[in-house]
């Protein structure tokens, strides 16, 4: 892979990034949360990281997905997005119907708390060349 400004890294990796978050490069920053902020989780984050990887000539193989993400279709996914749902309402009648949903899935879920996963931490790894 060609050297890389720091300009040109975060250009391509905001663009990986919004490509699979489905949004414009320009509502992303370095600070961007891929969980938190773009409800990147599961298995859309696994194709994410695997692109990222392939992309960027990096090795994942230390990274613990599950210390980042909640897998695909667990309980513990739906308590995680329905916690983010529910900070995120401002209607007070779908905060609380967000609310009970995030009381039912509580009751299945490992209520396991996860790290965060920034833009910017993607960047320091493609520097790093590995996880």
């Amino acid at each position: 892979m060609p050297v890389m400004n720091d300009s040109q890294l975060t250009d391509q990796v905001i663009n990986l990034i919004a490509k699979h978050a489905l949004c414009k490069p320009e509502k992303l920053s370095v600070d961007t949360r891929l969980g938190e902020d773009l409800r990147i989780v599961g298995d859309d984050a696994g194709e994410l990281l695997t692109e990222f990887s392939t992309t960027f000539n990096v090795d994942m193989s230390n990274m613990d997905f599950d210390n980042y993400f909640p897998s695909e279709a667990t309980a513990d996914m739906h308590y995680y997005l329905a916690q983010l749902a529910k900070n995120n309402c401002i209607n007070p009648v779908m905060a609380s119907i967000k609310g009970l949903e995030v009381k039912f899935w509580r009751l299945f879920s490992k209520k396991k708390k996860y790290q965060t996963l920034t833009i910017e931490d993607l960047m320091n790894i493609v520097n790093n060349g590995k996880w």
